[in-house]
Order: C-alpha cells, then sequence, then structure tokens
C-alpha cells in the first residue's frame, strides 16, 4: 500500500451520514484491538470528507476518544460508495441476519441501477464472493422484511427467518388459491358454507330455528397453546400455530354461545361436541339448561396410532378422545344400535392441515348416526373443515364458521374440491 496515498484525518471533520449497518458488533473489543496494534486499514472517504467504508474503525477511535484516523480519499460517486461499503460490511464482520440481507438487495439494486440489465444475481454473488442460492435467498428474506415483517419478529437467526419464510409463503400461496377459486362456482358455493369471522358474531346471522344437528370441535380449554403446531414439524417454536385454548376462555365462549345455540337449534334437533375429559360433564351440563337429554356417558373416539403426550416421562400416550351428544324434542338417531365407542385412526401430523384436525371418516361415521340427507349443520369452529365435506357427502347442508385467515383459505379450497368432486360423480354422497 502507498504511504503517501494515506492522510491523517481530524475526526471530527469526517461525516458519517446515514449507514447501512445499524448493528456493528463488539466496538469495545475492535477498540482494544487497535489500542494495541494500532490501525492497520485506513478509512475510505470522498474528497468532502464523507464516510465511504470502515465505520466500525471509525467509531473504535472515536471509543477511543482519538482525535484522529488514517484515511485514504477516493473520488468515488455516491453509488460507488454505496457498493464499496455493501461489499465490506457483507465481506468482513458478520451481520445481523435482516442486516445482511437488507444490504444485499440494496446491493444488487444498485448494481443493476450501474451495469443496466445484464447485470444479473450470478454477478452480484461473485462481486460478494457468495454463492447464487445464498444471494437469492437473501433477496426472498429482503422482500418478505418488506412486505410482512411481523413474519420475522421472533426469528433470531437466518435459519428462523428461511422457516418462517417458507411458511409464509405455504399460507400465502393458499390463500391466492382460494382467492382464485373463491371467483368460480364451486368457491361461491363454498363461500356460502363457510364464513370468516368470530362465532359469537357470525351466530347472530343465522335464522331461528333452523339447525337440525350442531357438529364441532371448540378448544378444549387444557392450554394446548404452546404445544399445538401446524403440519411443518420441524418450524421453531415461536413460528407455530397458537391460539387460545384456556380453561376460562373455553368456558366463557361455551356460555356465550348457548343463547344464540338455543335458539339457532331446531326444538327437534341433535348436538354433539368434542372435549376434554375433565370438561365433559359441565359441557354437557350446559346443553341440559337448553333442554338436551345428554348421554350420561361420552362418546369415545379410539384412535389406531396413539397421540404422544405432553410429559411422556410421566403419562402413557394419548389414545383416545372424548364427545359429549344428546338430542331434544322428537328427534331419533338416524341410525340405531350403534356404540358409543367409534374406532378411527388418527390423521399424521404432517399431513394436518389444523392442529387439530379430525379425520373426515370419524365425522362421515358421527353424522351418519345424526343426519338424514336434507339436514342443515352447524360447526362454528370449523378448523379443517372435515365436518362440512362430511356434511356435503351425507347430503346435507353444512353451516360453518372459521375464526383464522389461513385456515379460512385453505377450509375454501377444501370445500370447492369436494363440491367439484360430488358435481363430477367422484365423490359418493347420500341422496
Amino acid at each position: 500500500m502507498d504511504k503517501k496515498l494515506i492522510h491523517s484525518i481530524e475526526i471530527s471533520t469526517i461525516i458519517i451520514g446515514n449507514r447501512q449497518r445499524k448493528k456493528l458488533g463488539n466496538i469495545e473489543e475492535f477498540a482494544d484491538s487497535i489500542k494495541h496494534h494500532g490501525q492497520i486499514y485506513p478509512i475510505i472517504l470522498t474528497e468532502d470528507n464523507k464516510l465511504v467504508a470502515g465505520e466500525r474503525r471509525l467509531r473504535a477511535c472515536l471509543h477511543l476518544k482519538l482525535t484522529h484516523i488514517d484515511a485514504i480519499y477516493r473520488k468515488y460517486a455516491e453509488l460507488d460508495s454505496f457498493i464499496i461499503e455493501a461489499i465490506e460490511n457483507i465481506d468482513r464482520k458478520a451481520l445481523e441476519w435482516e442486516e445482511e440481507v437488507k444490504i444485499t438487495e440494496e446491493l444488487h439494486k444498485m448494481l443493476i441501477l450501474k451495469y443496466g440489465d445484464r447485470w444479473s444475481g450470478r454477478k452480484t454473488a461473485e462481486k460478494i464472493k457468495m454463492s447464487l442460492g445464498g444471494v437469492s435467498t437473501n433477496l426472498q428474506l429482503a422482500k418478505a422484511l418488506d412486505e410482512a415483517p411481523d413474519i420475522f419478529e421472533k426469528c433470531r437467526t437466518k435459519e428462523q427467518a428461511l422457516k418462517a419464510l417458507k411458511k409464509y409463503k405455504l399460507d400465502e400461496a393458499m390463500a391466492e388459491l382460494a382467492l382464485r377459486n373463491s371467483k368460480k362456482k364451486y368457491g361461491l358455493k363454498a363461500k356460502q358454507y363457510l364464513l370468516n369471522g368470530n362465532s359469537l358474531d357470525l351466530i347472530k346471522q343465522i335464522p331461528d330455528a333452523s339447525i337440525n344437528v350442531l357438529l364441532t370441535d371448540p378448544p378444549y380449554g387444557i392450554n394446548l397453546s404452546d404445544t399445538m403446531f401446524h403440519s411443518t414439524r420441524d418450524m421453531p417454536s415461536e413460528n407455530k400455530d397458537h391460539y387460545e385454548d384456556s380453561t376460562e376462555y373455553f368456558k366463557d365462549l361455551i356460555e356465550a354461545l348457548i343463547p344464540d345455540l338455543n335458539r339457532i337449534l331446531k326444538p327437534d334437533s341433535a348436538v354433539c361436541i368434542f372435549c376434554a375429559y375433565e370438561h365433559s360433564k359441565w359441557l354437557a351440563d350446559q346443553f341440559r339448561t337448553i333442554g338436551y337429554a345428554m348421554d350420561v356417558l361420552p362418546g369415545i373416539w379410539v384412535k389406531h396410532n396413539a397421540g404422544r403426550c405432553n410429559v411422556p416421562e410421566k403419562y402413557f400416550n394419548r389414545g383416545y378422545e372424548y364427545f359429549v351428544y344428546g338430542t331434544r324434542g322428537m328427534f331419533t338417531l338416524a341410525k340405531l344400535g350403534t356404540n358409543n365407542v367409534i374406532q378411527c385412526t388418527n390423521i399424521n401430523t404432517m399431513d394436518r392441515i389444523h392442529p387439530s384436525e379430525k379425520p373426515l371418516e370419524l365425522m362421515e361415521e358421527l353424522l351418519s348416526r345424526f343426519c338424514l340427507p336434507g339436514h342443515t349443520t352447524l360447526d362454528p369452529f370449523a378448523g379443517s373443515c372435515s365436518s362440512v365435506v362430511a356434511s356435503i357427502k351425507r347430503g346435507c347442508i353444512p353451516i360453518s364458521f372459521e375464526l383464522d385467515p389461513k385456515f379460512y383459505n385453505n377450509g375454501l379450497q377444501r370445500i370447492a374440491k369436494a363440491l367439484e368432486m360430488k358435481d363430477e360423480g367422484k365423490m359418493q354422497v347420500i341422496q
């Protein structure tokens, strides 16, 4: 390096300006290195003393309360100054992942601006000595940071951010597909069967005495919100699907729904609700208050593939779940003499579109016991919409609610597909 090009510059005259990098790492450690070994590399300035590259060195000298710093002057245009700074930042100190992806994006845009359309991602990768895949990933993350920064709120590493991005892109793709389908014949029909919103609000829209059968799978009220997850098993815990599942929330929700359920269910009707064992008696009692003769014994769904217990070191795996059921008025079961124990294989975790999804086969079996073709069914907590598809196959008219936009979009797609299969004769429908 030609020593004559290096100047000792008064630090107070240097203009730092608005820099790309916001987090500069351990400045004290860097300052200590300069204190013992001296400033090995000079900073780079424009002719009017604007900083081009070397902010960490400058900050370290300020920390040491030095008055002067070694610098080299360069006649770079502003564009070139940015490119030099970006390359230095990416090449030297490890950046926070957010900074790295944003600097990569800005650098790529600046290079395209300077060299025109002939510039490519591959050339950017060569410029900063990064793989083409790495640049592509950074550009995707940077775009997502602009579009939906909230999905990365709890991502501390780039690996976590990539998993969050994968989930985001999947959800967006499903939403876009649902939007396109919703404009078609089956999508419009699906929107009649599945409404998006809070069940406490939507139930007000249902006419009096219009529902024959309530079949639903509400929150269990057993504080499962920290353990439930979507189908991507390797997703970081901070990106798993969460929902309210406290006992207080569950009981408040059911108590708030009961008056409207009493209003919209027909005098001769049936109810069947999945629940946790510890709430089964309480839940049955709520329906007894509005005239239902609830069976004193809950029904049991036995899974052939037992679900993992949350505390496996203390308890056995969960091989069954409960549901309470009953009828009022002159309602009679559509299928007599069936067992109160139903055996049905659970859905593999990786194949679920909802964390608490019930198998379609299970919902079909339950509806076959209560419903005749033409009956109107209600599910205020549609989730995966298994109950809705089962109602379609049974020849019933389903009404359902789903609060979460993602599950609503998934549900629309599933219902539209079922309706299309029905019309094409690919689904056996009870007439």
